[in-house]
Formats: structure tokens, sequence, C-alpha cells
């Protein structure tokens, strides 16, 4: 029931918009009466943020499996960072009004104290750690880079959800990786082999 009911509001927003969502159109768009959706679910912003959350699931589940392969640390940060772009960029309409609900809801202190967010950051900065051992990366806090690079991603993610035509998400994916593998300096980098994902 919970699925159905979770489905019917995706499919409301993807059709109406979040503005125009409201627990009556769910009731009736899931087939239930309005005194069963209220059983599942007390409030409108529960109800979107069990959707968020369950729309998120499979995202981390594959940036999960990306960070524990058996890549080179270098190619699990930069698969990491194309993944968690293009995942928002295959679900873009459904991403597009439910992050912007969320965003004037929820802020930037709250995401940092999630759970979901938290576990993240600790697996991205094992392996941010583990190049660090390893010489891939130079030697730094593992934790503040985690965090850094999780946070450059979400703000581009946000940033292409809003723009009308955005660049592939293996440009934008590239740029971050560039950048945080190289800085903004104007030295000329260093020869690097083949990408660590195909183009």
């Amino acid at each position: 029931m919970r699925d159905s009911i979770r489905e019917a509001v995706t499919k409301l927003i993807e059709r109406e918009g979040v503005q125009a969502l409201t627990m009556d159109k769910v009731a009736e768009e899931a087939g239930v009466a309005k005194g069963t959706l209220y059983t599942y679910f007390e409030t409108k912003k529960q109800l979107l943020d069990s959707v968020f959350h369950t729309a998120l699931e499979p995202m981390k589940e594959e940036l999960g499996n990306i960070l524990d392969s058996p890549e080179t640390p270098e190619a699990r940060i930069r698969l990491f960072i194309l993944r968690h772009m293009s995942y928002f960029d295959e679900h873009r309409r459904f991403f597009r009004v439910l992050l912007y609900e969320r965003s004037v809801a929820q802020g930037h202190r709250e995401r940092l104290t999630n759970n979901r967010y938290r576990s993240g950051l600790e697996k991205l900065a094992s392996v941010l750690e583990e190049g660090m051992k390893k010489g891939f990366f130079r030697r730094c806090n593992p934790e503040k880079l985690a965090t850094m690079i999780m946070e450059a991603d979400i703000a581009m993610i946000s940033q292409r959800l809003y723009q009308n035509d955005p660049p592939r998400a293996l440009e934008d994916a590239e740029f971050i990786y560039d950048v945080f593998l190289y800085g903004i300096s104007a030295a000329e980098r260093p020869a690097r082999g083949g990408h660590a994902y195909a183009s």
C-alpha cells in the first residue's frame, strides 16, 4: 500500500508539480480512502519525505557499489561523481520539482546530519584515505575532502536540474573531478591515463 501511494505521488508530481499536490489528490490517484492515506502518512511533508528517500535508494545502492568496487581509488572517485550526477539526469523531471520543494524546507545543516548523507560521506572518505595511502592523492583530511566533493556534486546537480539544456553529465563530472585533482592553478597539469569512465 505504501508503494502504491508513493507511486501515485510520483505521478502527480510529474504531472502537476509539488505545489498542486494535496492529500485528497493523492488518495484519489492511489484509489484509496483519505482515511487510509492518513493511516500511512500523517502529513504531506511526511509523504514527500518518504517518496524522496525511496527515490534515492537505488542511487545510494549504486554509489555504494562503486565505492566498494575493486577499481583504483582514483577511478572510484571519478565514477562516483559521474553516477551521482547522471542518476539525477535520468530522473530529471521528478527531481526537478521535488528538490525545489525540499530545498525550501530542508537546510544545509539538516542534510549534514542526515544518516544516509553521513554514511555516504564516510564511504567516500574511506576511498579518499585509501587513495592517499596508495599515493594517488596527496595527504589531507579525508572527511573534509569528502564533504567538499559531495557538496560540489550536489551544487552542480541542482544547477543542472534548473538548466533547460545542461551539458552532458560527463562534462560536469569531469570538471568537478579535475578541479579537485588539479585545483585551479594555471600551471600545466601532468599527463594522465585514460578515463575511468567511457565518454
